[in-house]
């Protein structure tokens, strides 16, 4: 296996641990519609010290993963099948994490320096490790009917993953899975969402997003999948 590929392991490692305790959580209530808000949600832009911006709608949850990420980095490098991987899931970082509704959807967003494996990623790993990032969110959860694309945003290539899923403890909850990720100028960034209904799919999709200062656009574009590839 390329080592690139298992390197995305750890990525998805730290983003499935949300989103497995969302299933869980979605299990134990029945689905609910949340109380009106008295206002609209207005946008929220989060900015990356790694060149990215994301907007999202600030009835979203913005979750301080700081607590977590120790946790999670200790399981990833106790699962690491060499020690680039190991290495990967010791600084690898959630940047953005984001929940919504109950049932509960979340965004997960990770960062790889490029300097934590010596900046042996290229153009050229792109689609395998994004694909290992979705073969690790395998790990956790069923995956079914998967579908996958790629695109670019600016000058910066995109391979992206959609598919249905359920939490391995929980197969009674169905969720839309949909991971993207791109090498930016200095690191590998992957969105990672759960979505629990179509709204969450459109936030995850659409949020505006900008690389490496280009102009912001939807993270993924309106249609992608239409061109989806086979694998």
């Amino acid at each position: 296996m390329n080592k690139l590929f298992v390197v995305a392991l750890a990525l998805a490692c730290l983003a499935r641990t949300d989103a497995q305790v969302s299933g869980s959580s979605s299990a134990a209530k029945p689905a609910t519609q949340e109380a009106p808000a008295s206002t609209p949600p207005v946008p929220v832009t989060f900015t990356s010290d790694s060149g990215f911006t994301y907007t999202y709608p600030s009835d979203w949850e913005v979750v301080d993963a700081k607590p977590m990420l120790p946790v999670a980095q200790m399981h990833a490098r106790d699962s690491a099948s060499s020690g680039l991987e190991s290495q990967a899931a010791g600084c690898t970082q959630i940047g953005l994490l984001l929940r919504h509704g109950i049932p509960r959807s979340s965004i997960v967003v990770v960062v790889l320096p490029y300097s934590c494996v010596d900046n042996r990623i290229k153009a050229s790993d792109l689609a395998g490790v994004a694909g290992g990032v979705a073969v690790g969110l395998s790990k956790g959860f069923t995956l079914t009917d998967p579908i996958y694309t790629a695109y670019k945003l600016g000058t910066v290539e995109f391979w992206a993953e959609r598919a249905k899923g359920s939490p391995k403890a929980h197969p009674e909850v169905n969720m839309t899975l949909e991971t993207t990720c791109g090498l930016l100028k200095s690191a590998l960034v992957c969105w990672m969402g759960f979505a629990q209904d179509e709204a969450a799919i459109r936030t995850f999709e659409g949020g505006a997003t900008s690389i490496d200062g280009s102009p912001a656009t939807s993270l993924i574009p309106t249609g992608a999948f239409d061109r989806k590839i086979v694998k």
